[in-house]
């Protein structure tokens, strides 16, 4: 029988001033095939395309599952000027199958006019 995986809010840090803002970050699926998805608003005036950002899981007691940020680079989106939307879903890896929360820290926007 599959189990239901519940989930916890996440966290998100980001620079005051970033063109980039994360509005919500999710984690869903179940044990052996969990994704995060993140979704962003683009403040730039030219259409956002890839992040990098670091992540720290948390089992649902919230214990740290890795101490040092694991680091993901998302790509192949494209987010207008001025528009939310979705980075797509990342596959979690297997080391973190326990992962039900997630503190995100943005580290920076590609854009397709080459600025990052």
């Amino acid at each position: 029988m599959d189990r239901k995986t519940l989930t916890l809010p996440c966290g998100v840090t980001i620079g005051g001033d970033s063109f980039v803002q994360i509005m919500t970050a999710d984690v869903s699926g179940k044990n052996n095939s969990l994704y995060l998805e993140v979704e962003v608003m683009n403040l730039h005036s030219r259409a956002l395309n890839a992040i990098d950002y670091e992540v720290i899981f948390y089992n649902s007691i919230l214990e740290k599952l890795n101490i040092d940020p694991y680091k993901i680079n998302q790509n192949d989106f494209n987010i207008s000027n001025a528009q939310i939307g979705s980075t797509g879903k990342y596959q979690i890896p297997r080391e973190f199958s326990n992962a039900r929360k997630v503190d995100i820290t943005l580290i920076r926007g590609y854009f397709d006019d080459g600025n990052a």
